[in-house]
């Protein structure tokens, strides 16, 4: 019989006790849906400025998480900037909320892409957000209507996601 090194174990041990963090990360026990009350949070901005979803009551508000390793992630950014810029004097706040462990990462991933967004970005590096929303994938968006419950949730980012979310957005505002 072959026998393992020490280190290996632990290496092996260490990759999986990873991946079942991650698993369960992605797969909680209960999802957050359409109708239910969306879950407050407080946490500071890249800028430095506290994001309350309290505060933001009586807006359309669409909590977006991503995170530097999502590809799609990539394409949906700057989508999500330009629906903030239309449609902000209407009622529209979107709150991007990065789930990558340090706040480094997701601000150099902006800088390499150049993205200057106009809204609001807060790091949840603990998972203290994602946990109480349970997005199934990143990126995945939680429309909120103003007063405060979830109407749409969506899951990943294709370029025909768009129009179905600004779709959503215009029903909400309207």
């Amino acid at each position: 019989m072959k026998q393992r090194s020490v280190g290996t174990l632990v290496g092996i041990s260490g990759w999986l006790g990873c991946l079942l963090g991650w698993v369960l990360w992605l797969a909680p026990a209960r999802a957050l849906e359409s109708g239910q009350a969306a879950p407050d949070f407080d946490l500071p901005d890249f800028a430095g400025h506290v994001v309350r979803l309290h505060d933001l009551r009586g807006k359309v508000v669409l909590v977006d998480f991503w995170a530097s390793w999502c590809a799609p992630c990539k394409e949906e950014l700057p989508v999500l900037d330009k629906l903030q810029r239309k449609y902000a004097a209407r009622g529209l706040s979107v709150v991007g909320v990065n789930v990558d462990e340090r706040e480094a990462t997701a601000k150099a991933f902006l800088a390499d892409r150049k993205l200057n967004l106009s809204f609001p970005l807060v790091n949840d590096g603990k998972h203290e957000i994602a946990t109480r929303y349970a997005p199934g994938t990143m990126p995945s968006s939680f429309l909120i209507d103003r007063e405060g419950r979830v109407r749409r949730v969506f899951t990943g980012y294709r370029s025909a996601d768009a129009d179905k979310l600004e779709s959503a957005i215009q029903g909400l505002l309207d």
